[in-house]
C-alpha cells in the first residue's frame, strides 16, 4: 500500500512538472497600453506570434496578471491558436485567468479589457471561471461579429465576379429561348404525330431498353427450379438495357421553360447594388446580409438553370440521336418511329410523313457558356 501511495505521489509530481511553465516575470507586468480597440495590425501580430512561437504569453503586449474579479468583462477581439505541432506535443499555453503557470489551451481568445487598457491572451472558456455571464455575453458578441465579417468577406469576393456572371447569363438567354421553342415541337411530333405515347415513359430513366423474350422460370418454395415438360415451356418478355441516353429531360412533356428563370437571375444580378468594395463596407450588417442573400439566390438560380440547359442541349448530339435511331428501329424496341440528324436538320419519321426541323444555330453547340464559380 505504501509503495502504491508513493507511486501515485510520484506520478502526480511528474504530471505537475510536465504541465508547469516557467513564465517570465515580465509577462506578469500590467501593460496598460491599449486604451482603444486594437487595430488590425495588432490583431494580425498577435495571431502570427501565437501560431509561430506557440507561446502567446510571451507576446510583447500580453498581460499575464489575472484580471480582477470585480472588473468589467472583456471584449473578445478574435481567436488565436498555437501551431498544430505544438498541440500534438501538448505544449499548450498557460492562461492568466485560471492557470497562469500550467499548460491550458491550444486555441484561445484575444481579450481586450477596456477598463484596464490591457490585452490578455486567454483560453476560449477560461474567463467563465471568473464571470460566467460576462464571458457568455462577450462570446456571443464575438460570434455575431465573426458572422458579420464572413458575410462581408463573402460579398467582397463575389462582387468582382458579377460582371462575368451577368455576361454568362446574357449569353445563355438566346440558347434557352431556342430550347424552349424547339424541344416541345420535337416531343409533340414524336408523341402526337407519330403516335409514340410511351416515349417519355421509356426514356426518362436515361436508359433505352429492348424487349427480350425469355423462358419463364418457376421456383418452388425451397428455392429450387421446377422442371417443365418439353413443349410446355412458358415465356415472358422483359426489358433489357441496350443504350444510355443523355439530355432526355428535353423531351419531358412537363418540361418547364428555362428562359424566364435565367432572365430573372440576370435581372436580379443587375439590380444588386452597391457593387464596389467601399460602398459594401459602408452598409450596415443587416443591409450586407440582404445583399449576400440576393447574390446567392440569383447565382444559385442561374447555375441550376444553366446545368439544366447544358444537359438538355446534349439531347441533340449526333451520338445521342444515333442511339435513339438504332433503338427505335430495332424490332424489339417498345417504340416505333425514326429519327436522324443531317446537316443541321432533325428528321422525325414514323407512321406519318417525315417532319424536317431546322435545328436552331443556338442549339448546334457542344459547349455552353460557363459560370465563374465563387
Amino acid at each position: 500500500m505504501r509503495q502504491q501511495a508513493e507511486n501515485a505521489n510520484w506520478n502526480a509530481r511528474l504530471e505537475i512538472s510536465t504541465l508547469w511553465v516557467d513564465v517570465p516575470p515580465s509577462c506578469f507586468e500590467v501593460k496598460a497600453i491599449f486604451p482603444a480597440y486594437p487595430t488590425e495590425d495588432v490583431i494580425r501580430e498577435i495571431k502570427d506570434f501565437s501560431l509561430q512561437t506557440g507561446r502567446p504569453y510571451e507576446w510583447r503586449g500580453h498581460t499575464h496578471a489575472p484580471p480582477p474579479k470585480d472588473g468589467k468583462p472583456p471584449i473578445y477581439i478574435d481567436r488565436i491558436e498555437i501551431s498544430a505541432v505544438a498541440r500534438r506535443r501538448k505544449e499548450f499555453s498557460p492562461c492568466p485567468c485560471c492557470t497562469p503557470n500550467h499548460r491550458k489551451f491550444g486555441e484561445g481568445l484575444i481579450a481586450w479589457f477596456e477598463d484596464e487598457k490591457v490585452i490578455r491572451l486567454i483560453g476560449k472558456d477560461c474567463f467563465a471561471a471568473i464571470n460566467r455571464s460576462g464571458h457568455e455575453e462577450a462570446y456571443q458578441d464575438l460570434v455575431r461579429r465573426e458572422n458579420e465579417r464572413r458575410v462581408l468577406d463573402h460579398i467582397l469576393r463575389q462582387i468582382g465576379r458579377m460582371p462575368n456572371w451577368i455576361r454568362a447569363g446574357e449569353e445563355l438567354l438566346p440558347i434557352a429561348q431556342a430550347a424552349d421553342e424547339f424541344f416541345p415541337q420535337i416531343e409533340n411530333r414524336i408523341t402526337k404525330s407519330q403516335g409514340v405515347s410511351n416515349f417519355w415513359r421509356e426514356i426518362r430513366g436515361g436508359v433505352l431498353h429492348l424487349n427480350e423474350t425469355v423462358a419463364k422460370v418457376n421456383v418452388r418454395r425451397d428455392g429450387s427450379e421446377e422442371e417443365v415438360e418439353e413443349g410446355k415451356e412458358a415465356f415472358e418478355t422483359i426489358p433489357v438495357a441496350a443504350f444510355p441516353i443523355i439530355g432526355y429531360a428535353a423531351m419531358n412533356p412537363a418540361r418547364k421553360a428555362l428562359y424566364p428563370s435565367i432572365l430573372d437571375a440576370v435581372t436580379a444580378l443587375r439590380a444588386v447594388a452597391p457593387t464596389t468594395a467601399g460602398a459594401i463596407r459602408a452598409l450596415n450588417p443587416i443591409q450586407r446580409l440582404a445583399v449576400s442573400r440576393d447574390l446567392k439566390r440569383s447565382l444559385d438560380l442561374l447555375k441550376r438553370k444553366r446545368e439544366d440547359l447544358r444537359d438538355q442541349v446534349q439531347f441533340l448530339s449526333q451520338l445521342n440521336i444515333q442511339r435513339l435511331s438504332q433503338w427505335a428501329a430495332d424490332p424489339k424496341s417498345p417504340v416505333s418511329f425514326s429519327i436522324s440528324r443531317k446537316e443541321g436538320k432533325l428528321i422525325v419519321g414514323g407512321r406519318r410523313a417525315d417532319y424536317v426541323f431546322d435545328i436552331p444555330e443556338e442549339l448546334r453547340i457542344s459547349i455552353i457558356p460557363a459560370i465563374d464559380e465563387p
